[in-house]
């Protein structure tokens, strides 16, 4: 049940505000507060219910489906972009704040987002490339502990 654990959910959350403080991007500050106050409500939900019945709870509404359109499709802020690394086009497939954060990131190192996400790809030890972008932006924010 550690994954609804209360007081790992409020660490959380108040990890990802402090990181959210530190962003100059609007977009991707609202989208890490945004990601703090769903560990927020994860906590009370942790706080209220206990047992199989927590787990049930939040994975559903965690999985809500967008039935607008008569369809059940899920709701993805994802997109796609085509990039070129070492010669050879791929492309990466991030939500609009690690996106944003990225281009923030390769300002502020005087580089193309071509050139950092090049440096990433050959830092990466395994996952695919979207997976290692998301987690140099998190380690980038989290700074040197």
């Amino acid at each position: 049940m550690a994954d609804f654990d209360n007081p790992e959910q409020r660490s959380r959350a108040e990890k990802t505000r402090a990181l959210a403080q530190d962003m100059n991007d609007p977009g991707a500050k609202a989208m890490m507060l945004l990601v703090a106050d769903n560990y927020e409500r994860l906590a009370v939900h942790a706080e209220a219910v206990e047992g199989p019945e927590a787990r049930r709870m939040m994975t559903q509404q965690a999985h809500t489906p967008n039935l607008t359109s008569g369809k059940r499709r899920w709701p993805s802020p994802v997109s796609k972009r085509s990039i070129k690394i070492a010669g050879r086009t791929t492309s990466i497939s991030l939500e609009p704040a690690f996106m944003s954060a990225l281009k923030e990131i390769a300002v502020a190192r005087r580089l193309t987002i071509n050139e950092l996400v090049s440096k990433i790809d050959n830092a990466r030890q395994f996952g695919n490339l979207s997976s290692a972008i998301r987690l140099f932006v998190l380690a980038y924010y989290q700074g040197p502990r």
